[in-house]
């Protein structure tokens, strides 16, 4: 989804045999054989950047009876981007499991009281000079501390990474972050900061309409 013209992406799409392509809506609905086999992922970004497009992608599934399914991951995913206004070719739907379990508990029920204290430190430090700490130690906790991992999804030189990292020990003093159960916590905690940050936005965007 992201451009009214598709006829450049489908013409590109279609010259893979293995790979059925048709707009739906306001998307544009591909269903390959084998993600691993029919998508090249090197140059498929490269594509999708060329006729402004973004990907949702969804979970693999074996049967046409799926395929409902598979579509409502999708979409749901790009919306999930463009609420959290993610600048990303392409998701996955597991990459938000997190804001959709969430999406499940009452409306009432606050949700900060399953965060770690210390973690409003970093959103503060977040809001008052516009970074992106909370976003940056989510992302390394996510792949194992691996810095060159974090620097690529997010796009960023590695050496930021150690940065932002080095900043967030330093605001986070006394916190273990080679402990995995603390790891744990503070990848809850994120992941709520992430969610109220989703659902303010869901609201804004409702008062809007």
């Amino acid at each position: 989804s992201g451009s009214t013209d598709y006829k450049g992406a489908m013409e590109q799409i279609l010259k893979h045999d293995d790979i059925w392509c048709v707009p739906y809506q306001s998307y544009l609905v591909c269903v390959a054989a084998s993600t691993s086999g029919s998508v090249n992922m090197t140059e498929f970004p490269q594509l999708l950047r060329k006729h402004g497009l973004s990907a949702g992608v969804s979970r693999p599934f074996d049967t046409l009876a799926m395929l409902r399914t598979a579509y409502e991951q999708g979409v749901a995913t790009l919306k999930t981007i463009r609420t959290l206004q993610r600048n990303r070719v392409i998701a996955y739907y597991d990459d938000f499991l997190m804001i959709r379990l969430l999406d499940c508990i009452r409306e009432d029920v606050d949700l900060s009281g399953f965060c770690l204290p210390d973690i409003q430190a970093i959103q503060e430090y977040d809001r008052r000079h516009d970074t992106e700490l909370c976003r940056t130690l989510l992302c390394y906790l996510e792949h194992a501390r691996n810095a060159s991992n974090t620097a690529r999804e997010l796009n960023i030189h590695r050496n930021t990474v150690h940065y932002r990292i080095n900043k967030c020990m330093e605001i986070l003093q006394g916190l273990d972050f080679s402990n995995d159960y603390v790891a744990f916590l503070l990848m809850l905690s994120l992941h709520i900061a992430e969610y109220d940050f989703y659902r303010a936005m869901q609201k804004q965007a409702k008062s809007i309409t």
